[in-house]
């Protein structure tokens, strides 16, 4: 196969890719518009740097690929940009763009602390098919997918906040608790937290929407938090130990004995409820 006709293969399998990750993005109801939009958006500036070409493109194209888990033998690398470091090269693609920036330092998502948190996600854990988004001039967001194998599924965010000097992370639910049912889940909610030493359980009362979560200090803003990766890592298996009990909640299913404790908690505090 001559190599054009390999560039081109690579690239047409890539377009693919990105047209079903944009169907994914336009179809999942746990986005609100906004988010859709910078999402959407962060799809189009893959495909514009797939269909652009130029002097690095064997590099930009292996990075992508590596991204989307597409095959790229007889693709050779470009020496001369450091090869075998495609997914480095991925999560700095879009900081090509920023040198000519006049004002680079002023653009959260390109701070030395995000660099280094993309650099961990992407290159240390290898993880796979992260979408960001820096719309927000208070808060950047990378965002991915994470299952276990057996069924169940999170949606993981990392959320960097410059002005606070922090990272957030949420490992959520594609499901949400039922409203009827909320004071029950609240309770086992409560009492789980008591428990949690570095993670905690938070629910939004409005909508039922529940997930893990971890805040960690940025105190250095040219790095990762201290324990980054362990905590990313802590965050989503907390979140696959308690994915069983909160999802019996989603759908109202609950033993004898969390019943029982709640008609317990209900009668002691009745009469508090009906004071004057």
């Amino acid at each position: 196969m001559e190599y054009d006709d390999l560039i081109a293969k690579i690239r047409g399998k890539i377009a693919r890719k990105l047209d079903d990750l944009q169907k994914t993005i336009a179809s999942d109801e746990d986005l609100d518009d906004k988010q859709r939009a910078s999402l959407t958006e962060t799809v189009e500036d893959l495909r514009e740097k797939l269909n652009t070409g130029g002097p690095n493109e064997a590099k930009e194209l292996r990075a992508m690929a590596a991204l989307f888990d597409v095959e790229t033998d007889g693709l050779e690398a470009d020496s001369a940009s450091g090869a075998g470091d495609e997914l480095s090269a991925l999560a700095g693609m879009f900081d090509d763009d920023v040198e000519s920036d006049p004002e680079p330092a002023e653009r959260p998502s390109q701070e030395g602390a995000w660099r280094d948190i993309r650099r961990i996600m992407v290159y240390e854990m290898e993880l796979k098919n992260i979408l960001y988004s820096d719309d927000d001039d208070d808060f950047i967001t990378a965002q991915f997918g994470m299952g276990d194998g057996e069924g169940r599924k999170l949606v993981v965010r990392v959320i960097y906040t410059p002005d606070a000097d922090c990272v957030q992370i949420r490992a959520g639910y594609p499901f949400d608790i039922d409203r009827r049912v909320l004071p029950i889940a609240r309770m086992f909610i409560c009492k789980r937290c008591y428990e949690m030493r570095y993670t905690r359980i938070e629910m939004d009362s409005r909508d039922g929407e529940v997930y893990v979560c971890t805040v960690l200090r940025s105190e250095d803003r040219q790095q990762a938090p201290e324990g980054f990766r362990g905590m990313l890592h802590l965050t989503m298996s907390v979140a696959f130990d308690e994915y069983d009990t909160l999802q019996r909640y989603a759908r109202a299913e609950f033993t004898d004995e969390e019943r029982a404790a709640f008609l317990e908690e209900v009668e002691r505090i009745s009469p508090l409820m009906l004071e004057d």
